[in-house]
């Protein structure tokens, strides 16, 4: 009987695992009455003054991308709660801007934000890698710098 109790006593209790994260469906689109010349260039400047770098930039189609993997962390991105044994090793956040000319003279505008973790589980010491879920942040910031509604 005692043996029991002892070997009950040593197994932790309430060993939690892993669980991923929930869309909370972002608001990432909208309509800018500026041109769509001066929303190139207020979505090329909100980047540069925000220190991030962009990958790839092309106009004639309306696509800027950028890695945002300076400051992905909790505020930007929603990776899930970690298991017992869970420690995040790292989290990294892409982000795409494509910007369409309306007939009227505005821009339409969608944000587009992709997140990624890599968990690393202190039990099994094995790394994974995990989809992390936009908060809406980035996408709220940039759709107010360009003036979108």
């Amino acid at each position: 009987m005692r043996w029991f109790l002892v070997f009950g006593l040593l197994i932790p209790a309430g060993c939690a695992s892993y669980q991923p994260p929930t869309d909370i469906g972002v608001e990432n689109s909208g309509i800018s009455t500026m041109s769509y010349g001066e929303a190139w260039e207020t979505a090329i400047s909100y980047f540069a003054n925000n220190g991030i770098p962009l990958k790839n930039v092309a106009k004639d189609s309306g696509l800027i991308a950028a890695e945002y993997g300076l400051a992905a962390d909790d505020s930007l991105l929603d990776c899930g709660t970690l298991g017992t044994y869970d420690v995040f090793q790292s989290r990294t956040a892409d982000i795409n801007v494509l910007l369409r000319d309306k007939e009227d003279g505005s821009t339409d505008i969608r944000v587009n934000v992709f997140g990624n973790a890599v968990i690393f589980d202190n039990l099994n010491k094995t790394p994974r890698s995990v989809r992390c879920q936009s908060r809406g942040t980035l996408e709220e910031q940039v759709l107010r710098s360009l003036g979108a509604k």
